[in-house]
């Protein structure tokens, strides 16, 4: 995969990517479809501190942002899931090693690991 992030400026990036980068078309769907990477982006830059709404536009506004959000958090949970599957079948980590990835706080608390284990291969057919 050759998805790649060039700086330019401080404040700017290009994003680059080939055709077959993006065999669903997501990278496409988050730049301009219906979960705008924009939304996504100012989700995660904004803090909301003691619940701020001052930054948004509206009911409607609030509305898009979380649908873009809930769609990006949908992506990457079934991501994370696949990934999962990946550090247990295909490279051989144990549960604990996985579980310190996904929660360094609990590396003990195995049964993330194997919940998200067990979505990820559901996601990919087994």
């Amino acid at each position: 995969m050759s998805v790649r992030i060039t700086e330019v400026g401080t404040q700017g990036v290009t994003l680059l990517w080939e055709k077959d980068d993006d065999p669903r078309g997501l990278l496409y769907e988050a730049l301009s479809g219906a979960a705008p990477l924009e939304d996504v982006l100012q989700a995660i830059a904004d803090p909301m501190e003691f619940a701020d709404t001052s930054r948004l536009d509206g009911v409607d506004d609030a509305k898009r942002r979380l649908r873009s959000v809930l769609w990006a958090l949908k992506e990457l949970t079934d991501r994370a899931d696949v990934l999962t599957v990946a550090l247990k079948d295909s490279y051989g980590q144990s549960w604990t090693e996985i579980q310190e990835v996904i929660d360094p706080e609990n590396p003990q608390a195995r049964s993330t690991a194997r919940r998200r284990y067990d979505a990820g291969r559901k996601r990919i057919g087994f």
